[in-house]
């Protein structure tokens, strides 16, 4: 076992010297000097420098050379806002001839680690479901062959999601180069030298594991792994079904508990929650039916529900009160040790907040066999 072991590491350390020789040598994606035709953003990785209104509508048509404030921050598939943009610009009779590859960079996709569209050209399809995964400035470039014109050509970026799923991506700056973008060189070992000491990391740290649980299967120790194994998957599974607010919204809640019927734009000032996302987490909170929102132009009027303003003041500020009622109003009936799991506060903390629930009124508790079931008494969904 032990000869077979250290053939293992001597063929993944072979693997590795060779993937690392085959990176240091310097490759381009064009030998042709690039030329910038038009660039929209700056690489920043922010899109600040774009139009941060949460509420504009598309289609959306932007015309190169103008202000960069004109173009949407953002591609979404909310309420069906921004899933087309058109990009007009012009070409000599000269460029028009050449290929070209179109950058597209990417500050921050969400919410899912994916997000698909096509590109057209002068209303000819050239890609489609081109995917940024879930990591910030990421650059994605598209060739554009022998479908360009001289005069007016025009992009367009279609968005191919399932309608109102709430998937968006915002942007970091778009470019149309001649030849090579600069986001497609690869300048060889030193960008990447990284990568291969991760994976060198990740390589011995399998091989140290594989020896380790080849002695334990020996000493008897496998079924006690696999009971730990079983227990942080238990343990994974109750955390991704947890209905807890996170810190921004917190903020949002408290920031409404202060003074409410104010504008979208006034609580991310107040918050400090960038506009560019602040009109996300509205739309959580509005999805449990925490707050409401009302248009009021150039941005939305937002109310706190009146069932919040009640237990928050009745709980005196307590946010544990109002993480309990949040999963009793998912999931109805729980038991302490879920409801413990539910908004990751210790069980024994949980038994000393339910009585003053129970004494107030908001819930009840239900003896189920052997357990104790906690149900809403108030403040249920309607």
């Amino acid at each position: 076992m032990v000869i077979q072991m250290k053939m293992k590491f001597k063929i993944l350390v072979g693997i590795l010297i060779l993937a690392f020789l085959s990176a240091m040598t310097p490759t381009f994606a064009s030998s042709e000097e690039t030329e910038v035709v038009w660039k929209i953003g700056e690489r920043d990785c922010s899109g600040n420098e774009f139009n941060q209104d949460p509420d504009l509508t598309g289609p959306v048509h932007y015309y190169v050379g103008t202000d960069f404030s004109n173009f949407p921050k953002d591609l979404n598939d909310w309420y069906m806002r921004r899933t087309h943009i058109y990009i007009h610009y012009n070409l000599t009779d000269e460029q028009s001839k050449k290929d070209m590859n179109l950058s597209l960079c990417v500050a921050m996709p969400g919410p899912t680690d994916s997000f698909g569209f096509n590109v057209s050209v002068n209303n000819i399809t050239i890609g489609s479901s081109f995917i940024f995964k879930n990591k910030w400035c990421f650059c994605e470039i598209i060739t554009i062959n022998k479908t360009l014109k001289s005069g007016e050509n025009v992009i367009l970026i279609e968005n191919t999601n399932p309608s109102n799923k709430g998937y968006w991506l915002i942007w970091d700056s778009l470019k149309l180069c001649i030849g090579a973008c600069n986001e497609e060189k690869k300048d060889g070992i030193l960008p990447y030298l990284w990568v291969w000491v991760l994976i060198f990391i990740i390589i011995f740290v399998i091989v140290v594991y594989l020896r380790k649980r080849s002695r334990d299967k020996r000493s008897g120790k496998v079924k006690a792994e696999n009971e730990g194994k079983d227990k942080s998957k238990k343990e994974e599974l109750s955390k991704n079904a947890r209905h807890i607010l996170n810190e921004p919204e917190m903020k949002i809640i408290n920031q409404l508990l202060k003074e409410d019927n104010i504008t979208q734009i006034e609580i991310s000032k107040r918050t400090h929650i960038p506009k560019s996302t602040v009109g996300n987490f509205m739309k959580e909170l509005e999805g449990r039916s925490m707050i409401r929102r009302f248009d009021k132009p150039p941005s939305k009027i937002v109310l706190l529900e009146e069932w919040v303003k009640d237990l928050m003041d009745e709980s005196k500020g307590d946010e544990r009160w109002l993480n309990i009622v949040l999963a009793l109003r998912e999931k109805r009936n729980l038991t302490q040790k879920e409801l413990s799991d539910e908004i990751t506060v210790p069980k024994t903390t949980v038994s000393t907040i339910l009585p003053k629930l129970k004494e107030k009124g908001i819930i009840r508790i239900v003896k189920s066999g052997p357990s104790n079931i906690v149900q809403l008494a108030k403040y249920q969904k309607t």
